[in-house]
């Protein structure tokens, strides 16, 4: 293993434990790592007294604290303590969410969800604008595929609006993956679901079509899955990576294989092979998304789309 790769693994357990032991709203094995890796994506340890801090700023703001789930609440509490300005971000949240609550989405935790992604993605002017781009998107993959377009697409509609790629040719992107693969996908959602990550990247449709193909199959060899939401979105940006399909697999079976080591991937309350194995394609992303050149943009898709991912675990 490759020194950068398991530095990001050991800083995710070591994280993941401080966590457990010292922020009782975490206490679960599967909420710690969640929060943890929001850490580790920064390459920082975890900071108890910011979570904590952020726990009760939280709690204390109206008809923002008991409707939505816990790995919501949580992932929003995580964010505004990473920033290390807890106060400065959950006002930023609130202003999203007043733009979204016009979006009249009936589904509170994707709002917050999706306000999450733009918080942290978005400067405060440019709010208005990409909430827009957001409903915009959203209504336009509800005409494509109204059956299978549903609440839960509005987080991906939102990191599809941070793009910065006009719609038409998001929307037409996400077809042409959608009709090259939906042979090989046998559940459309978790297709579709793909589609929306791999449109967020200017790459060859064919190519990062096969290569998504590629890495699957090997991946499946080896013991992975990919029926969930959660799987299918890690599929696609191991995808993006610039690396070939062999290395990127060999890099994540690993880095899983090291995962089941620590004691958090041993814990039998949960499917502990699963998720070292989630846990150790996040390191891989995380290791080269930091290879990825990007001049012009110091915030690239490769951390936008992580951002989606570090939530999607709490949630899952």
């Amino acid at each position: 293993m490759n020194s950068k790769l398991k530095l990001c693994c050991d800083l995710l357990c070591k994280n993941a434990a401080e966590v457990q032991a010292g922020f009782s709203y975490a206490s679960d094995p599967v909420m710690a790592l969640a929060v943890s890796s929001m850490y580790t994506a920064e390459a920082e340890r975890v900071n108890l007294k910011e979570l904590i801090t952020a726990r009760k700023l939280l709690d204390a703001v109206k008809n923002l604290s008991d409707d939505e789930p816990d790995g919501v609440r949580l992932a929003a509490i995580a964010s505004m303590a990473v920033t290390g300005k807890p106060e400065e971000y959950l006002e930023d949240l609130k202003k999203v969410l007043s733009l979204l609550d016009k979006a009249k989405s009936r589904d509170v935790e994707y709002k917050l969800f999706s306000a999450l992604l733009l918080a942290d993605n978005i400067w405060p002017e440019d709010y208005e604008e990409y909430v827009e781009r957001t409903k915009e998107i959203y209504r336009r993959m509800r005409e494509e595929h109204r059956w299978l377009t549903s609440v839960e697409d509005l987080p991906f509609a939102a990191l599809l609006s941070v793009s910065g790629y006009e719609v038409d040719d998001l929307i037409i992107e996400m077809e042409m993956d959608y009709d090259i693969l939906e042979k090989e996908f046998p559940d459309n959602n978790a297709l579709q679901t793909l589609t929306h990550i791999l449109a967020l990247y200017d790459l060859d449709v064919e190519e990062e079509c096969h290569k998504a193909l590629r890495i699957k199959e090997q991946l499946e060899d080896r013991g992975f899955s990919f029926a969930e939401e959660i799987d299918v979105t890690i599929l696609g940006m191991l995808t993006t990576l610039s690396q070939e399909a062999d290395k990127i697999v060999a890099d994540t079976v690993e880095a899983a294989e090291y995962l089941e080591g620590f004691s958090f991937f041993k814990d039998q309350s949960v499917d502990t092979t699963v998720l070292s194995r989630r846990y150790a394609a996040q390191m891989v992303l995380l290791c080269h998304q930091e290879e990825e050149p990007d001049e012009e943009d110091p915030t690239s898709m490769h951390k936008i789309a992580y951002s989606l991912l570090r939530l999607l675990m709490l949630v899952e």
